[in-house]
């Protein structure tokens, strides 16, 4: 998902909505429009979506249709892309899957959909909190009832059979069991956490401190004020797997798992005031190097720039800039993705822009954009247009 300029908030969830007969007879009209082709060798296949179809360019530059149905989950109300895991309701009784698959249905009654808050899909578990004010933390088992475990608690992703959970109440990290047992209380006053999917591990700040919980022990990594950043409420956290990169508004600092230093960089000086990182930093494969974006030029209210795509490699002291595209800023939501696939980066602004950049300047980057503005069902509002990209094979 897109990260947000500084003037909106980042949106967690994407929506699904089912389409009439009628709306998806016409998504297939516009989609079966004819194709536009760019001459270009690319290093895999690149996957277009966008709100009602599915587009695959080829690595030789065609660009054929693949789906009349692009999203990868059953159609519901709403569906989280970065876990796959979904929900909606049916008569009241709240139905929550992970991509094509369904995998719980409540036994009670969950009758405003947008009551429903923070979704954990376990192995053999699920939690979930309902009510936007004071919400009432609920566990079962997978298909089994739920139960009421707790007020003023939502679930933030399990390790093994424990499930990590934030008590609103003195800004609590808590870790529960399979069956809502209170396990330990790792933290009180915690107001900066984030949850690594890819590893069950929950990353946290605690007096100046980057804390890592491994299920109920815990691990202080390494001191804000060392690695030159401020604990302020612009500091971020964000698990990278194998690393964890922090950052600030001046300075961005990439860690092993183990505390030790991976690399840092002064980040790029913008000239406007939603300027800054506009992209998640993303690892490669290896592990070896991270990258991100960041803008120059953007007021967040309709204005020219450009948008630079950065690595940091292992043990730099500085990142280099790798590719720049020259952008029309959307007026407010905006932002950019990045994704790997060997040493080469998808890059795709919302704007439009999209491009395939070799990361060792073996090959110049190839321009994509042209491409997404030509094709059906891409329109969008306040300078965005509808699509995501990514490499079509396994990175």
């Amino acid at each position: 998902m897109r990260s947000t300029a500084a003037c909106c908030l980042t949106l967690l969830v994407v929506l699904g909505a089912l389409a009439a007969e009628g709306g998806a007879t016409r998504a297939s009209d516009e989609c079966a429009k004819r194709m536009p082709r760019v001459r270009a060798v690319l290093p895999a296949s690149v996957a277009i979506t966008t709100s009602n179809c599915s587009f695959e360019i080829a690595r030789d530059g065609r660009v054929r249709r693949v789906s009349t149905d692009p999203l990868p989950v059953q159609r519901s109300f709403e569906w989280y892309p970065s876990t796959g895991v979904w929900f909606r309701l049916e008569h009241g009784h709240l139905v929550v899957g992970r991509w094509r698959t369904r995998v719980w249905t409540s036994h009670g009654r969950f009758p405003v959909a947008y009551e429903i808050g923070a979704i954990a899909l376990g192995s053999s578990a699920l939690a979930v909190s309902y009510g936007n004010r004071n919400p009432t933390l609920y566990i079962a088992p997978l298909g089994g009832r739920e139960r009421r475990i707790a007020r003023g608690e939502f679930p933030l992703g399990w390790i093994g059979d424990g499930l990590y959970t934030r008590l609103d109440r003195g800004a609590q990290l808590l870790l529960r069991g399979e069956t809502g047992d209170l396990r330990k209380t790792l933290a009180r006053r915690v107001y900066t956490y984030t949850y690594d999917q890819t590893n069950g591990r929950l990353y946290f700040l605690a007096h100046g401190t980057l804390v890592r919980a491994d299920g109920g022990r815990r691990r202080q990594l390494a001191s804000l004020a060392d690695l030159g950043l401020s604990a302020g409420r612009y500091m971020q956290v964000q698990p990278l797997g194998r690393l964890v990169a922090l950052r600030d508004t001046h300075r961005l600092v990439v860690l092993r798992s183990d505390g030790s230093l991976f690399a840092a960089t002064q980040l790029p000086r913008g000239r406007a005031r939603a300027d800054g990182i506009s992209s998640s930093i993303v690892a490669a494969p290896d592990a070896a190097v991270v990258a991100f974006t960041a803008t120059r030029g953007n007021t967040a209210s309709g204005s020219s720039g450009n948008e630079t795509v950065y690595l940091l490699r292992a043990g730099a002291d500085a990142a280099i800039p790798v590719h720049r595209e020259r952008i029309d800023f959307a007026v407010c939501e905006r932002g950019a993705d990045l994704a790997w696939h060997d040493h080469w980066l998808l890059y795709s602004a919302s704007e439009g822009n999209l491009a395939a950049v070799d990361t060792t300047n073996a090959h110049r980057a190839v321009e994509l954009g042209a491409v997404i503005r030509k094709l059906p069902d891409t329109s969008g509002d306040e300078g965005n247009l509808d699509f995501s990209a990514r490499w079509s094979v396994n990175t």
